[in-house]
């Protein structure tokens, strides 16, 4: 029989339905648009061969027009062209790319930036090194120089006794030859001027050839000398009962006051039993060392 307008039921949900087959539609020509466009053998649908062309929302996987229209397995879900689905991802890829590559830009700057820092600490040090080498040379220089000075003295003391020696064994060969060349009767006449001569070379005291030594010591630049005092304590057991600290004379070192705090019977945990000395800094620089 004939189906009459009358007897037609408005169903609710119809324009949902044809709204979402309109959304297919549009999907499928969109797709049918695009097909002449390179595709990728791996887009391709399992269950129909078909390109995968819609992205399913709800499943959150792509699927082919087939799979969404007529598979059954995807009805009532949300649908979205997979080429614009496609390109928001490969968008948002790229944005985080280009992070990416900017946050690389930054390591590698960071990386040059220890580099140059560990080329300037070298070089610092090499700087030192250098300051320090020049530094030495000049002391060396001037240990030289002290030595240079030592040995010309010492060379004066050995010139002189070289002389004197001479001297000495030039007048024993005059006595042996006259002992062994002459008569009785020449000895006998010259005795007294040998004896003359002998006697002024004995005259001579030995302290005018007695030099003082040279010293050994050398003035050290790097060890700086070392100033020294003495601190007598006396009646030291009275001060033992008396139990109180007893402070040394000052020692001025370079402007800076320093003395010695003893306590005679000891300080602290070890009192009774240790002499406890302290040194003190009474007066120096108001910096801190």
């Amino acid at each position: 029989a004939s189906l009459h307008v009358n007897e037609l039921v408005n169903c609710r949900w119809f324009e949902e339905v044809a709204l979402q087959v309109e959304n297919l539609q549009q999907i499928c020509s969109n797709i049918k648009a695009n097909s002449l466009s390179s595709t990728n053998e791996n887009d391709q649908c399992s269950s129909h061969n078909e390109k995968l062309s819609v992205y399913c929302w709800t499943c959150k996987c792509c699927i082919c027009h087939q799979c969404a229209l007529w598979g059954g397995t995807h009805s009532g879900h949300t649908f979205k062209q997979l080429e614009l689905v496609y390109e928001t991802h490969i968008a948002q890829v790229k944005e985080e790319v280009s992070q990416l590559r900017s946050h690389l830009r930054d390591i590698v700057g960071l990386v040059l930036d220890v580099e140059k820092n560990v080329e300037t600490v070298r070089n610092a040090k090499d700087e030192r090194v250098r300051e320090i080498r020049n530094a030495v040379e000049l002391i060396v220089g001037r240990l030289d120089a002290q030595l240079k000075n030592k040995l010309l003295t010492l060379m004066r003391q050995k010139n002189s006794l070289t002389q004197e020696t001479e001297q000495l064994e030039h007048l024993l060969q005059e006595i042996e030859h006259q002992l062994n060349t002459g008569s009785r009767s020449q000895l006998i006449m010259k005795s007294p001027e040998l004896l003359k001569m002998i006697y002024q070379v004995r005259l001579k005291p030995m302290s005018y050839l007695v030099t003082a030594p040279v010293p050994a010591n050398f003035i050290s630049e790097i060890v700086p000398p070392y100033d020294t005092g003495t601190f007598v304590m006396e009646k030291f057991t009275t001060m033992q009962q008396k139990g109180v600290p007893v402070y040394s004379n000052p020692l001025q070192v370079n402007g800076l006051h320093w003395r010695l705090k003893v306590y005679p019977y000891g300080n602290g945990a070890v009192r009774g039993e240790y002499l406890s000395v302290f040194l003190e800094l009474t007066m120096g620089y108001p910096e801190t060392s």
